[in-house]
């Protein structure tokens, strides 16, 4: 796995703050990396319509020849010395180039920025990366400015994975796994699982009245299955990968009204028990299959994108369909 790394740049600091980390993982894993850079242009030609064919063409070729400069020299960087590193330019529109790269050059992890500033304003507001983690057919690692992710590899590393009990939020279990491992190793990393269960609505409460159910009984009950199901993955992933890797694993559970909310709140500050400080990472997929498709849609990974402060590994479901029908 992370065999094939890709690193899209835009010319901004930020996405750049991608490149230190694709390069610990390739040590790690002896994996190669791309560095992808992608040149649009809108021009805007009024009255000179009749030579906007020649202006385009040419405005592209220096585009792509100051593009190709500018991942040479990161590419010939000292942080890249003794890496299988290769460098792409293409013109286009940046979400469709990148994940049209992905797509025929079987790329497995993709490293990027949760917003960049290109001089023609591309990436405004992590308009790109928010589609990538949306569409991408592999895991995306999101980072975020100012966090450098484990700048010393001895330094602890905890990362929170949202678990909702379906095949599909599971599917972020491996990549997390492997990630960790090769941001700390030799040293050992925490994989931390969480199942958060919601609160009941209204709705939820009217219906357990009219069928004489026992609320208290019913959230007890589905707090402890929650739990049964977290101990069987942990007890699993001890048996398989999270063994041969070395990644400690824990669990909890926890009961909120917000899953989006509750999620930030875990990942900066620990669960409601008090034992822990936070978490460096987040991971989990764009959406899950459980209670009723309440993390539908991404909702819940959209959120987090754009309002989590911390890096975030990301899955979007195609890429398990892919991987099955790959096994078949």
């Amino acid at each position: 796995m992370f065999q094939h790394i890709l690193v899209p740049l835009d010319g901004s600091s930020l996405a750049e703050q991608a490149v230190p980390i694709a390069a610990r993982i390739a040590r790690k894993m002896h994996s190669s990396i791309v560095l992808l850079r992608v040149s649009s242009l809108n021009i805007e030609y009024g009255p000179y319509f009749s030579q906007a064919g020649l202006m385009r063409g040419a405005m592209i070729e220096d585009e792509l020849a100051r593009a190709q400069s500018y991942l040479e020299n990161i590419a010939q960087s000292q942080l890249l010395a003794g890496i299988d590193t290769s460098i792409a330019t293409v013109p286009g529109i940046p979400t469709i180039s990148i994940l049209s790269y992905v797509d025929a050059n079987a790329i497995d992890l993709v490293i990027m920025g949760s917003h960049g500033w290109s001089g023609l304003k591309c990436w405004v507001l992590g308009s790109v990366t928010s589609h990538i983690t949306r569409h991408c057919a592999a895991p995306v690692l999101v980072v975020r400015e100012d966090q450098q992710l484990c700048q010393d590899e001895s330094a602890p590393l905890r990362v929170l994975v949202a678990l909702d009990g379906s095949p599909f939020a599971e599917a972020i279990l491996e990549p997390a796994i492997t990630l960790t491992s090769a941001l700390v190793a030799p040293y050992q990393g925490t994989l931390h699982l969480t199942q958060l269960v919601q609160l009941p609505t209204c709705e939820d409460e009217l219906i357990y009245m009219q069928t004489n159910l026992d609320l208290d009984e019913v959230r007890k009950a589905t707090v402890l299955a929650a739990g049964q199901y977290l101990q069987a993955i942990v007890a699993r992933l001890q048996d398989g990968l999270a063994s041969q890797l070395k990644v400690n694993i824990t669990w909890t559970t926890e009961e909120c009204e917000d899953v989006a909310t509750t999620l930030l709140q875990i990942a900066a500050h620990g669960d409601a028990s008090g034992k822990d400080t936070g978490c460096n990472l987040l991971a989990l997929t764009t959406h899950g299959r459980n209670f009723l498709q309440r993390w539908a849609v991404g909702s819940v990974a959209d959120r987090v994108l754009h309002e989590n402060q911390l890096p975030l590994l990301i899955i979007h479901p195609a890429h398990v369909s892919a991987e099955k029908k790959a096994l078949v």
